[in-house]
């Protein structure tokens, strides 16, 4: 999952300069002893002004509509779906597959394989991300900083959306006060104490 989370962070990067990479193939990408990412050719990168009409045939929409970036996150959830599946290719289009893999309750399409490096809930993380970056409809696909901060989470023990779970209920505000009030009660507390034990100690 390393070389995923590094490859998020390298379309991410891309996407803020205003680059689009069109598409990424596979055997374009290189991993070192230490499961470090190396990209040795962008043969499809362009400004996002420059694109041309029909340079991404892998998404639905490329074929009426004028590409986004929202291509890249496509292009993306294919790369990652042949990593946690362990898969050089997969018949159909991407997200009947995985509707089809899901069904009976399954909720992770990670291979075995990789599991030894994905927990079970990380491996249904994963899924989920994967499954929204090959969205049908681009505007429902995260673009590419949401898909490199939920996969950095997800890596570090903590899932996106219990990190929101997280941050909601330490923002509501009768705990906010509780929380402020029993600080200053121990604050309060501790005071009294080295008062006391200096008082104390002068006797």
């Amino acid at each position: 999952m390393k070389v995923a989370t590094q490859l998020a962070s390298l379309f991410t990067w891309l996407h803020e300069k205003q680059f689009a990479i069109g598409r990424m193939e596979p055997s374009s990408i290189m991993i070192d002893k230490d499961f470090n990412m190396k990209v040795i050719d962008f043969p499809f990168l362009v400004r996002v002004r420059d694109i041309p009409h029909n340079n991404l045939p892998d998404a639905p929409e490329a074929d009426n509509v004028t590409e986004t970036l929202k291509d890249d996150v496509y292009a993306f959830g294919i790369l990652l779906l042949r990593l946690i599946t362990n898969k050089k290719s997969i018949e159909g289009p991407y997200h009947c597959w995985i509707r089809e893999e899901l069904q009976g309750g399954k909720g992770s399409i990670v291979d075995k394989s990789v599991l030894l490096d994905c927990d079970g809930v990380l491996a249904c993380g994963i899924t989920k991300l994967a499954t929204e970056c090959l969205d049908e409809d681009p505007n429902a696909r995260p673009d590419m900083k949401n898909v490199s901060d939920r996969l950095t989470n997800l890596m570090s023990g903590i899932g996106f959306e219990q990190r929101q779970v997280c941050v909601a209920i330490s923002e509501r505000p009768g705990e906010q006060f509780g929380q402020t009030r029993m600080i200053s009660v121990l604050t309060l507390a501790l005071a009294v104490g080295v008062v006391g034990f200096l008082l104390f100690k002068k006797h």
